[in-house]
């Protein structure tokens, strides 16, 4: 049998990994329901890079691998396996929303890619909302009760960060107008979340959270376009998502 088959995309593990982070950091605890939601979801994240492969390997009629297709059930077997102690034993009945939700976002993102648009920046969106909806799960199991506001603001803050990240790429790679894009685009997101703190009555300080990566959009406006090695965009990327996170799960503790 080949060996177990991951993703390579560094992008798709730090939009798993980051509102997990965030989750616990906001929470300031960890347990033994979180283990087990993100070892589930992590194993959901799997089974969805394999099921695209499957996809892929069947739109270019391709031989289908049985050994993909093996992994692909046993990836989906160990995710229910371990998502049931969850909801039978510990009784957290909610989390069929968000195993429902993100299921249907990644059934949306799989379509795409049926369809030959998985480069298509709809399609991107759609895998990170599906992605981001482990932050209000880690959340829940965490705090053993849903606060609306915290789980709301950590699944839409985490999607409009990383859907940020899409244009910030592009801009090192493409240059202008993703250079501009991507600071237009941090921008709205800032002032949107300020209104937002208005209008629902939540501490407007969540929004520094955004502003080192709004700066950095800023940074690449002002300079003049160098195309950048892929490997130090990933990690300038996620050195970025790993200060939003820190910053945004202090910040929610505070508004």
């Amino acid at each position: 049998m080949i060996k177990a088959p991951i993703p390579k995309e560094h992008g798709m593990w730090v939009i798993f990994i980051i509102p997990v982070l965030i989750a616990s950091i906001a929470a300031l605890k960890l347990n033994i329901p979180m283990s087990l939601l993100f070892i589930s979801a992590f194993f959901l994240f799997l089974w969805r890079h394999t099921t695209v492969q499957l996809v892929k390997n069947w739109q270019k009629h391709e031989k289908i691998s049985k050994e993909l297709i093996i992994w692909n059930i046993i990836y989906l077997i160990i995710c229910i396996t371990l998502f049931l102690p969850l909801v039978l034993f510990y009784k957290y009945y909610k989390l069929y929303y968000f195993i429902g939700l993100s299921m249907f976002f990644l059934l949306l993102n799989i379509l795409q890619v049926w369809q030959k648009k998985d480069r298509d920046i709809l399609n991107q969106v759609l895998g990170i909302i599906a992605l981001t909806l482990i932050g209000p799960g880690i959340y829940y199991v965490l705090m053993d009760t849903m606060n609306l506001f915290i789980g709301y603001a950590l699944w839409i803050g985490s999607s409009l960060y990383f859907i940020g990240t899409i244009f910030s790429v592009k801009s090192r790679t493409t240059g202008n107008p993703y250079n501009i894009i991507s600071f237009i685009y941090y921008i709205c997101v800032i002032c949107v979340v300020f209104i937002l703190s208005i209008i629902f009555r939540f501490s407007w300080i969540v929004v520094l959270a955004f502003v080192p990566i709004g700066l950095k959009s800023l940074y690449y406006c002002l300079i003049s376009f160098k195309k950048v090695n892929i490997r130090i965009i990933g990690l300038t990327e996620g050195l970025f998502s790993i200060i939003f996170a820190i910053l945004f799960g202090i910040l929610l503790i505070y508004s």
